[in-house]
């Protein structure tokens, strides 16, 4: 568990976590030589919501990688006598949470860890903590073991195809922070040095404006929606959800900033479009007509 030392100005504070089994494993027991197996690290930044009283995206996401090894079929958890994850030597729960502190690696912060689940950092609590994840083994099928949906979010696909693991008010925040950065950096000459995962380049930009598009148009067809002159959504009769509906398939799906967004909908400001979207993610399928149903079930 790595945390970043600067972050956007926003309460939503990002950290960078590895989210891939561990990247290199030394064997300690060979005698003569020792065996390095290497494998491509990928960083995502991550909403730590802890001063709303939890912190789901971060803990889920934590959850999922001590939880690598039963999702791998590493561990066998159906045997008479079960594995444990403290079974698995190439772990942090094995290597660290499970250990004192003096014995834990000093960049490992398992105690910051342990706090997110409510744990304090003694030999009790790392044990409560290590059998709240068996536990979860047992319960769980070994493939689905520690997956996540959030919001309309899996942890799954945004670790495979994402940049970012949290809600969209972070998502926002980020971006604009970024196009901060960006534009300060233009004015001195110089480029913004982030990956193109994090949608910064014009080519990337081009792409999820087009996506956007294009999922505006399915609306249209969708719900019927209509358009004014400048080829945008009026605003829409109360109680009337398809603005709303497509907002919540554009957060989704692309990184266009909610104000954006907010434009395109008539949906009055930024922090409205985030409130709406996620009053409608909360619908349950019983309050959604058929049209609604199918819009949520769609592929974009």
């Amino acid at each position: 568990m790595i945390s970043t030392k600067s972050a956007p100005s926003s309460s939503a504070t990002p950290r960078v976590f590895p989210t891939e089994n561990t990247a290199s494993s030394i064997s300690t027991a060979l005698t003569k030589a020792a065996i390095a197996a290497k494998r491509s690290f990928k960083s995502i930044l991550i909403e730590d919501d802890r001063s709303s009283g939890g912190s789901s995206f971060l803990s889920t996401l934590i959850d999922y990688v001590h939880l690598n090894p039963a999702r791998a079929g590493l561990i066998a958890p159906e045997k008479e006598k079960a594995d444990s994850l403290l079974d698995y030597p190439w772990s942090s729960i094995s290597r660290g949470y499970a250990l004192a502190t003096k014995k834990r690696p000093k960049w490992l912060a398992a105690e910051d860890g342990l706090e997110l689940f409510g744990y304090k950092d003694t030999a009790k609590n790392r044990r409560y903590f290590v059998e709240r994840l068996d536990d979860r083994i047992m319960a769980e099928a070994a493939e689905q073991c520690g997956l996540a949906e959030i919001e309309g979010q899996t942890l799954h696909s945004s670790l495979r195809r994402g940049w970012y693991w949290g809600g969209e008010e972070f998502k926002e925040a980020v971006l604009h922070q970024l196009e901060k950065i960006s534009a300060e950096r233009s004015r001195e000459g110089a480029s913004l040095p982030i990956s193109r995962d994090y949608s910064g380049g014009a080519q990337s930009k081009d792409q999820h404006m087009q996506q956007g598009e294009a999922i505006i148009t399915r609306a249209v067809e969708q719900f019927s929606l209509p358009l004014d002159e400048k080829g945008n959504v009026p605003k829409m009769p109360r109680g009337d959800l398809s603005a709303v509906a497509t907002a919540w398939a554009l957060c989704r799906h692309t990184t266009l900033p909610q104000r954006w967004i907010a434009l395109r909908l008539s949906l009055v400001s930024p922090g409205n479009v985030s409130e709406r979207v996620r009053r409608f993610e909360r619908l349950k399928g019983s309050e959604l007509g058929r049209v609604l149903k199918e819009w949520k079930k769609m592929k974009f």
